[in-house]
């Protein structure tokens, strides 16, 4: 899910979507019976359902609690549903609120990611344009490289905006 910014109905209408799940929702509840249906399908088959939510930190605080009600569909030997939060730092805070609490208690691993280092920038700079198919390893020059580290704070987010943006404006 990339749209962080849903009431809980819209997530769920995105999740069956996502899942394929043929679905004509009309209710909450009715969603979450067709998820559990189709998760309890997929566990029979020994696969499991990952719901991924990008820029967690804009859902709405009832939206998050819908996601941890989600956490419920399980069988005695284990979990349905595998849930990802990805987000900017202030999830984590948001999360540490009292009334999200719950939330915050049940998640069992965390993950933040440090920003790079300006060795990494430049590798990332260089790997990323490898991919893309450069064939000029000096797209970039190193004093490039250096102002996008400088500039980005080595956050990867804002490295991949300042170069997208130098490139366009060479364009």
């Amino acid at each position: 899910i990339f749209n962080s910014h849903l009431e809980a109905r819209e997530l769920f209408e995105l999740m069956l979507a996502d899942f394929h799940i043929a679905s004509e929702v009309r209710s909450t509840s009715s969603a979450v019976s067709q998820l559990n249906a189709w998760l309890l399908e997929r566990y029979r088959a020994g696969e499991t359902a990952v719901l991924i939510v990008d820029e967690a930190q804009g859902l709405p605080s009832h939206t998050i609690e819908e996601i941890r009600l989600l956490l419920n569909l399980e069988t005695p030997n284990g979990k349905l549903l595998q849930i990802i939060l990805s987000g900017q730092s202030d999830l984590n805070e948001r999360l540490k609120r009292l009334d999200l609490r719950p939330v915050h208690q049940r998640i069992s691993l965390r993950c933040r990611t440090i920003p790079m280092t300006l060795e990494e920038t430049r590798g990332c700079i260089q790997h990323r344009l490898r991919v893309a198919g450069a064939q000029d390893d000096e797209l970039f020059t190193p004093e490039a490289m250096d102002s996008a580290h400088f500039y980005s704070r080595g956050i990867p987010r804002i490295i991949n905006l300042l170069c997208e943006q130098a490139l366009l404006k060479a364009y």
